[in-house]
C-alpha cells in the first residue's frame, strides 16, 4: 500500500469567457462573450469580442461551451460547435439545447430556459469559436444582458464558454 500526503498538484488555468452580447440567434452565428474571468491561476488564452474568435496557448485546452437561450416552444432547438478557425473544420462533440425545460414546464413556471448538452473538444495552439449549427422554431434568443430588469436580468449572461488548460 502506497501513502501520499495529499491529492496530485495539476497547473490548471481556467477561463470563463461569458456575458454575450447577442440577443437573436441564427444558424452560423458565433457566441460573442463581452467578459472572461480567471477561475483559477492566470490563463493565456484571448478572445476577441466583436467575432466570439479565442486565441489558444500551445498547451493542451479542454473547451466547454453552453449556450443558455429562451425558446416559448418544447420543439424549439438548437446545436452548436466548436469552430477551428485554424484549420476551418468543426471539432469535438456537439451541443444542443431545447425550448421549455421540461421539469419547470411541469411547474407552470413561465419563460423557462434550457442548457441540455454542453459542446466540447480537447485542441492547443489554435483558434476557435463556438458556432451555432441549426435551430429550429422562431424566437429562439438569448438572454439579453442589456435589457432593463425582469426575467431578461435574471438570466443574463449564462451562456459560457470555459477553457480549461492544462
Amino acid at each position: 500500500m502506497t501513502f501520499t500526503n495529499g491529492p496530485f498538484n495539476y497547473p490548471l488555468n481556467i477561463a470563463c469567457f461569458h456575458t454575450c452580447a447577442q440577443v437573436n440567434i441564427n444558424v452560423g452565428d458565433a457566441a460573442k462573450p463581452l467578459q472572461a474571468a480567471a477561475l483559477t491561476g492566470s490563463y493565456s488564452s484571448s478572445i476577441n469580442t466583436s467575432t466570439g474568435l479565442i486565441t489558444l496557448p500551445n498547451t493542451p485546452c479542454l473547451l466547454v461551451g453552453s449556450i443558455t437561450y429562451y425558446s416559448p416552444d418544447s420543439s424549439n432547438s438548437l446545436r452548436y460547435q466548436w469552430y477551428d478557425d485554424t484549420n476551418s473544420q468543426y471539432i469535438g462533440s456537439i451541443g444542443q439545447t431545447r425550448g421549455l425545460d421540461a421539469a419547470q414546464h411541469a411547474a407552470g413556471a413561465v419563460n423557462e430556459i434550457a442548457c441540455d448538452e454542453e459542446a466540447i473538444c480537447i485542441v492547443q495552439n489554435i483558434n476557435v469559436k463556438l458556432i451555432i449549427t441549426a435551430s429550429h422554431g422562431a424566437s429562439v434568443k438569448q438572454f439579453d444582458p442589456t435589457a432593463g430588469t425582469g426575467l431578461n436580468d435574471d438570466f443574463a449572461g449564462k451562456t459560457k464558454l470555459m477553457v480549461y488548460e492544462f
